[in-house]
């Protein structure tokens, strides 16, 4: 599944890609029945849904699976695009030599490490750990461990996350080899910092399967700038940050963030 998908009628489908944390989950990571109302709007009027997120595929398929989905799904922001059972449509990692460095200097540097795999996330490092962080492992413990950096530096690695103050992420890319920034794309939040591989992001996964005009994209994060530039159609939710909300053509108007993306889906889709 590459380039245009098309219908049996020749004509292009139209794609809701959604995001996942912040945009369709709420803060107890959960979908509401407003949000799931949304959904089945979006499908009613002809989309096809995507859900496109940072997380990796495993993290996906409880609400791939809620929402009756079966088309493919972006993870990882992009380094892995899957039809869950299928083989990928775009797969793409990190250099083993860049993984080690990043891994070792975190270790050193006492920040919180964790490495997105095909098999799962490993935490490599454990510093200053907290609920945020600790949900990927009550989420996930079929697909949780914790390893050393030796023993997973070489496994194909979609993505790198680091956890910790603004101060220390920045002291840790001052600390990084040269050849780690020509060889990474990498996205700053607050208390995060994600290392993939260059070119990849959300557009990257989405582009492998769309053009633009044929998707509306719906997102709230600094890893979201990229692709609600890119999409035919970009819906900032209304709590975003302000590098999503400056990005969008629509900003969802306010409400309660658990269901601001059934605010947004109204937008564009007016009863």
């Amino acid at each position: 599944m590459s380039g245009l998908i098309m219908t049996g009628s020749e004509q292009p489908v139209q794609v809701a890609s959604i995001d996942l944390d912040g945009t369709l989950l709420d803060r107890r990571k959960r979908i509401s029945a407003e949000n799931a109302a949304a959904v089945e709007l979006l499908r009613a009027a002809g989309f096809e849904i995507v859900l496109t997120s940072g997380r990796i595929l495993q993290h996906t398929l409880a609400y791939y699976r809620q929402l009756a989905l079966t088309g493919p799904i972006v993870s990882a922001d992009g380094a892995l695009v899957r039809v869950p059972g299928r083989k990928p449509i775009h797969d793409v990692t990190l250099a083993p030599d860049v993984v080690f460095a990043i891994l070792d200097t975190a270790r050193r540097l006492k920040v919180t490490a964790m490495v997105f795999r095909h098999d799962g996330i490993r935490t490599t490092s454990r510093f200053a750990w907290n609920d945020e962080i600790d949900r990927h492992r009550r989420e996930l413990p079929r697909h949780y461990r914790e390893s050393k950096v030796e023993r997973v530096w070489r496994t194909p690695t979609h993505k790198v996350l680091l956890y910790a103050t603004s101060d220390e992420l920045a002291q840790l890319e001052a600390a990084l080899p040269d050849f780690v920034s020509q060889q990474t794309h990498r996205i700053r939040n607050t208390a995060t910092l994600e290392f993939t591989s260059p070119g990849i992001s959300k557009v990257a996964g989405l582009a492998s399967m769309f053009k633009p005009a044929q998707v509306t994209f719906f997102g709230d994060g600094n890893n979201d700038v990229a692709v609600l530039r890119w999409a035919g159609l970009g819906v900032a939710m209304h709590h975003g940050t302000e590098a999503a909300l400056a990005a969008a053509d629509l900003i969802a108007p306010c409400t309660d963030p658990a269901i601001n993306f059934a605010a947004a889906v109204e937008l564009i889709l007016p009863i």
